[in-house]
């Protein structure tokens, strides 16, 4: 009941916002919204941080090519596998298998998802620990090449004053 509570009044907020979402971006946080909220609680990271990392790195798991490793990264948060097995992927997921039952469009995405929450709070810790000014952009790019980081840390940005 509060986990639909919560996802109506995200809607309502996006609603509100038509010049920063589209109705797909409406109807993928719809589905995806609960999975990114437990990823995001369990890592301390906010869940429209995720959401446009899967938006960026898979069209929100509509791109059929993001599942196919070709690249060398699969799923939807385009983890390369060698780097980060499934066993870190394991660790990222433990106590969030009631997710595998929420609706999504590939039954990986909430393991993947949770790898991503990981992965993100880890690198944003260690360049706290370095005395980073900007942890969060130095977390995106340690995710992926420098000029894709920046656009997500400018939609990051560009959304936080709407969900905060």
């Amino acid at each position: 009941m509060k986990q639909a509570r919560e996802t109506a009044q995200i809607l309502e907020i996006i609603d509100l916002h038509p010049e920063a979402f589209s109705k797909q971006d409406k109807a993928d946080i719809e589905m995806y919204y609960p999975i990114y909220k437990a990823a995001g609680d369990k890592f301390e990271g906010d869940w429209y941080l995720l959401w446009i990392i899967h938006q960026r790195d898979s069209t929100v798991s509509r791109n059929p090519n993001a599942f196919n490793g070709y690249t060398g990264y699969a799923g939807a948060m385009q983890r390369n596998p060698y780097f980060y097995p499934e066993k870190i992927v394991d660790g990222a997921s433990e106590g969030l298998v009631f997710l595998a039952e929420l609706p999504q469009r590939n039954p990986t995405d909430w393991r993947e998802i949770a790898f991503a929450a990981w992965k993100v709070s880890r690198d944003q810790q260690a360049a706290k620990e370095k005395g980073n000014s900007q942890p969060l952009l130095s977390a995106l790019q340690a995710y992926g090449d420098d000029g894709e980081a920046y656009k997500r840390w400018q939609m990051y940005n560009s959304l936080k004053p709407i969900f905060s």
